[in-house]
Formats: structure tokens, sequence, C-alpha cells
């Protein structure tokens, strides 16, 4: 995971996030997190995925997969369950959302990462999960993950 091209967003935003599979269960991670925002996180916010694709010839060709979640404090739970919770528990402690901005750190960030998403091709794919203003439509946040998509082992 990586931050995004400065270019993409419109407020000062930091992240780091390293990273750790657990050999036995390819979905499991643990790591250590450093974010640092500039921005209220609340129903005011949207959650926009847009993932590209490697081409054959060479290059990433957008547009592979674009979703828009509106009102982030109320779909965040609803999508990504697991994600948000452990976030929630490790950075904010019980705080509900709205988050207020400023530097979190967790040295010690374990979780399960699952997506129900519709079916992919096998390949390689970028994906950016960007925080925008709902009334601006303006990137104030973005975050950039490289995903392999391979055949499902039993």
């Amino acid at each position: 995971m990586e931050m995004c091209p400065p270019e993409k967003q419109s407020k000062p935003f930091f992240f780091h996030f390293r990273v750790a599979h657990d050999r036995k269960r390819p979905s499991f991670v643990r790591g250590a997190m450093n974010m640092t925002t500039s921005y209220i996180f609340d129903d005011n916010t949207d959650i926009a995925i847009e993932m590209a694709s490697w081409s054959s010839r060479g290059g990433w060709k957008d547009n592979a997969f674009k979703i828009r979640l509106k009102r982030a404090c109320f779909t965040a739970p609803q999508y990504l369950p697991t994600v948000y919770n452990t976030l929630k528990a490790t950075l904010f402690g019980e705080t509900q959302c709205p988050w207020p901005p400023g530097a979190y750190y967790h040295p010690n960030v374990s979780m399960e990462i699952r997506f129900t998403l519709p079916v992919f091709y096998y390949g390689k794919y970028r994906a950016d999960l960007g925080f925008t203003d709902h009334a601006t439509n303006e990137m104030e946040a973005c975050v950039r993950a490289t995903i392999k998509v391979v055949p499902k082992t039993r």
C-alpha cells in the first residue's frame, strides 16, 4: 500500500502501512500503521474506489471498476465491516464516527480482509481508495494498493 500521487488529492495527507501476510491464511494481514489527516471523516465524506487493470500490452488501463459509496460513516461498516471495526478499535478506541483530523499511529494492526465484489478476471489491478468531500467532489485523501486476482484454491 502506498499514497496516491499528490495531484489526485487536494489536502495534505500522509499514510504508511507496513504489511505482512499470514502464510496459512492469505486474507489475514498484520502490520503497523501511521496516518496524518487534515480533514474530518464524517457523513459528508464519500468513499470512491477506482481500479485499473494491467494491460497485456503493458501499462495500466483505467476504469476497470469504479464505485462510489456516499456517507462514509454509514456505508463503511456495511461494505468493509472487519476493516472498519479494526481501524476504529486500534486507532480511535471506542469513539464513533465522525473522527477528527490528527496524527494516528498503531504499531500492531491485524485484520482479516475480505471483499464481496463482482467477479474479476485473473490478473493484476491497481486500486485507488479515495475519500472525497460530498459537496465539492474534491479528493481529500487517497491510498493506492496493487492487487493480484488468482484462482481460488481449496
